[in-house]
């Protein structure tokens, strides 16, 4: 929620319907301040002595406390936080920096609005703030630098503001020149300083905007590649006083921009810090970061590695932020839905846009604009999962908290007239507060007013990433050899449309969980025709010491290491058990060939399949009645190994077994880091 088009500027108290909220830092607000926020909470345009309309001030009437949330997050996942540095950093890159009319949108953009007095701005005071800002100077310096010190981010150079109506200058809600927060450590560009040179205008990882020119610090490319080199941490706590002790160097003293950190620097959740060394209790930082010697210590549980997502960490990170005050654009250095997001999803190495709906891109998207309540709230509990789904709307966007509940920075409800019911913090909403006052239409509704929502942690495509040593950006398959396919076009997953027994008893109901493949990421990983694959394949040793009988499997993907391993244990288990020898005979490996009855190619075809135990088994198409003669010590030997078994199939096979690795990553990913 950034950038609101012109034609909302001068309706916008009428008009805005819903923003978000953050926690109060006592130490950075002075008791003016104070006082005007808390006034913004109580508004007098309702009549709550009317039981029949919305109250001035919403009660969620449910537990503002995640841990009672009923749905669990089922697993244990770990991001990789190099992804997350990376688009942190590419404020630093050059050949990106987008143009003027893009990045300083806001010049010649504000043509009216309202001081904190309400009295109109003068063409004159906006006149003044164009020149300053200086965009004849655009992209002249671009240089790295860093915040030194928690700073607002500005549409234009001042600190004065700017309001769209005269309600939103009364309240001090609203300030359309308040652009983010940014807090110390966060790198970011400077291309240029405004007339005065009090201002630098700054690309961030998600935005350009205007900061204090003494709350940064230049950093020539030596010491932009020292800092990129540092390791890097998540503070997890709000608004905590960090002690530094910074000494500009001897060389730098004379030097105009030379800048030395704040000695005291408050912690904010989702904000990066660097550290050099850390024990059980303690991250300590001492080294130089460009003009600079620096020294800190951040205790472990006010900062943190970035987190795991898994169920405690999600609720715990919730319930950090539950209740923390709104604040429009990081007014009052707070937050608003979209920051709130943006940070809360930054505690586990995860990066988002800065506006709601360029959020809203991230992950596996549904569509949502078109479907009545019901229809909305059945895709929500089948297609989303708590704490790791967003829903957005025109205007806001709120984490899912599975049900019909969501976690969100909300400032109201609409009512009749034009109002607002008000809930002005972050908070814990049922999805369809406010139904059934007179003065909240159905429309109204957030549940009736989302448009889509989307999985930005898809376990599913964090599983295929790991089994197939992919990326997977958004709707983007990323291959190494840099081909790109489109999961959606090719449909990736419906591979995981039905769950695979993994582990499972044998008597578990069978499905035909992993019967489906998805041939055009099989070509890309094993080989697109008979002739690439071959040269893929892999001579190895079926049961050494047994059989001695050497097999043709696929090397791509570490199938054929995968085989090899679980020809050693077999190998063990014949030796001990030779009943057994019988049940692994193999019947073959490699054969270019299609399914019986089918034009599809066979998981042989790719070499990645073999039978064994032919003479005991039963396939689908030549018996009528399942049976199966294996022990399930040989079937776990197998899919301990990253393959499934054909006699887990509705159409079973039980002599096959195929390699494929989503599964077993899966299954893990519920149990344990896969990082590791």
């Amino acid at each position: 929620m950034k950038k609101i088009k012109i034609l909302l500027i001068f309706l916008f108290s009428s008009i805005f319907l819903i923003s978000c909220a953050s926690k109060n830092p006592k130490s950075i607000l002075d008791e003016k301040q104070e006082l005007e926020l808390n006034t913004t909470l109580l508004p007098t345009r309702y009549n709550a002595q009317n039981s029949g309309l919305a109250p001035s001030l919403l009660d969620p009437f449910i537990s503002q406390n995640a841990n009672d949330l009923e749905q669990v997050y089922p697993y244990n996942i770990k991001l990789d936080e190099n992804r997350y540095l990376e688009q942190l950093f590419r404020a630093w890159d050059k050949n990106s920096i987008a143009e003027i009319k893009e990045s300083m949108w806001a010049l010649n953009y504000y043509k009216k609005g309202f001081n904190e007095k309400g009295k109109k701005r003068s063409k004159k005071w906006f006149k003044a703030l164009y020149a300053n800002a200086n965009a004849k100077s655009y992209a002249s310096i671009n240089q790295g630098a860093i915040i030194i010190r928690p700073t607002l981010a500005r549409n234009l150079p001042t600190n004065e503001r700017l309001y769209g109506s005269k309600i939103d200058a009364t309240n001090q809600n609203f300030d359309l020149l308040q652009e983010s927060v940014l807090g110390a450590f966060v790198p970011v560009m400077v291309l240029h300083y405004s007339k005065d040179g009090k201002w630098a205008f700054v690309r961030t990882d998600a935005f350009y905007s205007f900061v204090k020119a003494e709350d940064l610090m230049l950093l020539d490319e030596n010491a932009q590649k020292t800092y990129r080199n540092f390791n890097f941490a998540v503070f997890i706590k709000e608004d905590i006083n960090i002690i530094t002790t910074s000494k500009t160097l001897h060389k730098a003293k004379k030097t105009k921009t030379a800048r030395k950190f704040a000695s005291q620097i408050r912690s904010r959740i989702g904000t990066i810090f660097p550290y050099t060394s850390e024990d059980a209790r303690r991250f300590y930082f001492n080294g130089k970061i460009g003009e600079n010697a620096l020294k800190f210590n951040i205790p472990k549980g006010i900062g943190s590695h970035f987190l795991m997502v898994n169920d405690e960490n999600l609720k715990n990170m919730a319930n950090e932020l539950i209740g923390q005050k709104y604040g429009w654009g990081g007014q009052w250095w707070l937050r608003d839905c979209s920051l709130f997001t943006k940070d809360f999803f930054a505690s586990f190495g995860l990066w988002l846009p800065r506006n709601s709906q360029q959020q809203g891109k991230i992950g596996t998207n549904i569509k949502l604009k078109n479907l009545n309540n019901k229809q909305k709230q059945i895709l929500l509990n089948n297609k989303m999962l708590g704490l790791t789904s967003l829903l957005v709307m025109p205007g806001h966007v709120m984490i899912y908290a599975g049900g019909n509940e969501a976690v969100h920075n909300v400032w109201g409800i609409r009512t009749a007239q034009n109002g607002r019911a008000l809930v002005a913090k972050t908070a814990i909403t049922d999805l369809e507060l406010g139904k059934g006052y007179e003065d909240i239409k159905d429309e109204a509704l957030l549940l009736s007013r989302l448009s889509s929502a989307t999985l930005i942690i898809d376990p599913q495509k964090i599983a295929l990433e790991h089994a197939y040593g992919v990326r997977i950006v958004n709707d983007e398959i990323r291959f190494d050899n840099a081909r790109v396919l489109s999961y959606s076009d090719i449909n990736a997953s419906a591979i995981f449309s039905l769950p695979y027994g993994l582990y499972k008893g044998l008597n578990t109901p069978r499905n035909d969980a992993g019967r489906v493949r998805i041939y055009e990421l099989f070509d890309e990983i094993y080989g697109k025709n008979e002739s690439e694959i071959k040269a893929n394949l892999k001579k190895i040793i079926w049961l050494k010491g047994v059989f001695d009988k050497p097999l043709e499997f696929n090397a791509k993907n570490g199938a054929a290491d995968a085989l090899e391993r679980v020809s050693a244990e077999l190998s063990l288990l014949a030796k001990q058990n030779p009943k057994l020898k019988n049940l692994l005979k193999d019947s073959g490996t490699f054969k270019y060939r299609v399914i019986a009855g089918t034009n599809a190619l066979s998981a042989h075809a790719y070499g990645i399949a073999i039978d064994i135990g032919v003479d005991h088994s039963t396939y689908w198409r030549w018996h009528k009645k399942y049976k199966n003669a294996l022990p399930a010590q040989i079937i776990e030997i197998f899919e301990r190994n990253g393959f499934i078994w054909g006699g887990r199939w509705e159409h079973f096979d039980t002599m096959h077994f195929e390699y494929r690795p989503e599964f077993m990553m899966l299954e893990k990913l519920k149990n344990t880091n896969l990082n590791n």
